[in-house]
């Protein structure tokens, strides 16, 4: 008896080990809207705000980048359309001007999801070399860390020239050029005014991976969710138009919905299931190293630093692997775990060594160990 309340006890221990040992890193999904809301005037010709912040309400993005926003212009009735929108979505909001407009501003606006942490924003101007409408891309370098693990990416939106092929061409290579340098996981969201068979559309793809590829209706399509550094991000849902009374109304385009996962930092550098101390060693062994897989890259830029040592000071302790959590212990739960195997693997050995008359002694005795 004493025997069973000892392995009991010792089962409870390394369960509760088990439950509140800390947990790797996950993917995290991201839903961006991008959405072309014609100054908030749909095709009935009502100006309805409402309306275009229920649309995004439903459906429940992370980040939005919108086009066509009045702040405070006489034909909108001095409606700060960007602030108006971040108060009945909920969401963070970011208005980025392209010219001034009767009396007010017009231009670019990006919403954002409150845990995200926006830690710089620019505005850039695009070139104009046909001397149409100024365009701009808005920047932001964005934080999420909602998993113990600090995880940064950029996202960018813009709306580019709709009356020029060479205006779009020069602003898709000014974009490329920001990124171009970087191994950062980047989003790029709007109305890009462009086909796939278009020029500017192969220049944007040198840079960008299109997950709306495969949408249907494709060849009219002009709006776009598209990302960088591929081997970071796993496409959810490729990008769709949400079509519905609603947004058939609302404004003159439909707003396009990607879902897209963004990959854990990861310190498990030799993949065996743990962070723990030959991780460390394959960071000292391969620090100043730069490529696409070298080993000690936990944030997936290329390189192996100093940030990547501080990933490892965070996870140190956890499962590595979102694969491997439920099928490797942790050392302390080991510790636990195996004298109760070893005392367990003893038992079953005497058991199975007495003598017939001994197991039909103990026939009724409850076994924490039995087969």
């Amino acid at each position: 008896m004493i025997m069973a309340r000892t392995l009991r006890l010792l089962a409870l221990a390394a369960l509760a080990m088990l439950l509140f040992l800390p947990r790797p890193a996950a993917a995290r999904s991201l839903r961006v809207l991008t959405y072309n809301i014609h100054h908030g005037e749909g095709r009935d010709g009502a100006l309805d705000l409402e309306r275009i912040a229920s649309i995004i309400n439903v459906a429940q993005p992370d980040l939005v980048a919108l086009q066509e926003l009045d702040q405070g212009t006489t034909r909108t009735q001095q409606h700060l359309e960007l602030d108006e929108l971040a108060e009945m979505t909920g969401l963070n909001g970011f208005f980025g001007k392209t010219i001034n407009y009767q009396g007010g501003a017009y231009g670019n606006g990006v919403l954002v999801n409150p845990a995200f942490e926006v830690l710089t924003l620019e505005n850039h101007t695009l070139p104009n070399p046909a001397n149409g409408e100024q365009r701009k891309v808005m920047e932001l370098h964005l934080r999420i860390d909602d998993d113990g693990t600090s995880r940064r990416f950029d996202f960018f939106a813009t709306h580019l020239d709709n009356s020029s092929g060479t205006n779009r061409q020069a602003q898709v290579e000014f974009i490329n050029n920001l990124v171009v340098d970087s191994n950062m996981p980047a989003i790029l969201g709007g109305d890009f005014n462009l086909h796939e068979q278009e020029t500017p559309y192969t220049t944007l793809v040198t840079q960008w991976n299109d997950p709306t590829a495969a949408n249907p209706g494709r060849p009219s399509q002009i709006d776009y969710v598209v990302d960088r550094a591929a081997d970071q991000w796993h496409v959810v849902d490729q990008g769709r138009f949400i079509v519905n009374s609603t947004t058939a109304v609302a404004s003159d385009h439909y707003p396009l919905l990607a879902v897209l996962e963004l990959s854990p930092y990861s310190a498990d550098f030799n993949r065996d299931g743990r962070v723990d101390g030959w991780d460390l060693l394959g960071w000292q062994r391969n620090v100043g190293r730069v490529g696409a897989s070298v080993v000690g890259d936990a944030n997936h830029d290329h390189a192996v630093n100093g940030a990547d040592l501080a990933i490892w000071k965070q996870q140190v302790g956890q499962a590595g692997l979102v694969e491997a959590a439920s099928t490797v212990p942790e050392p302390a739960a080991a510790a636990v775990i195996s004298p109760m195997l070893m005392v367990c693997g003893r038992h079953r050995r005497r058991t199975n060594s007495a003598a017939a008359s001994n197991l039909r002694r103990r026939a009724g005795r409850e076994h924490l160990c039995r087969r």
